[in-house]
């Protein structure tokens, strides 16, 4: 049923999220997850800064964005974090600035797997198609 699903991407994501060989810095690190008979609670890497939400804006919420070299760099890093997520089949589907974190030491954290699917295929678009357009 449902919760059985639930549980499989629960275990998948601990799986996928705390094994040495599958590590990826740009991901969030999940410990250990457990639940009571209302909640599930995560035990998860900390991160002693702010999401990229934050950053972007003031207290006003007034956009505020990024330079130039510092938004390229996040750019970079969630390009390799997203590539290496669906290259293991899986997609996040709430990917959104506050669900990116910015870590102490400057490089983001994608957080909160909780609408995660996991594929068992995954389409691929030619790398030439993707960046470059179409050849004619």
């Amino acid at each position: 049923g449902l919760d059985d699903k639930k549980n499989d991407l629960l275990d998948f994501i601990l799986k996928f999220s705390s094994e040495d060989d599958i590590l990826h810095p740009g991901i969030v690190r999940l410990y250990h997850t457990f639940q009571d008979h209302e909640s599930v609670y995560y035990l998860l890497e900390y991160s002693s800064n702010c999401d990229l939400f934050q950053m972007l804006v003031d207290e006003s919420n007034n956009l505020i964005g990024l330079t130039p070299s510092v938004a390229l760099t996040y750019l970079a890093e969630l390009i390799d974090a997203v590539c290496f997520m669906h290259e293991r089949g899986v997609v996040h589907r709430d990917l959104k600035p506050e669900n990116i974190m910015i870590h102490g030491n400057g490089h983001l954290k994608i957080i909160d797997f909780g609408t995660a699917k996991v594929r068992t295929r995954m389409c691929s678009i030619p790398y030439e198609i993707l960046f470059e357009g179409p050849i004619v």
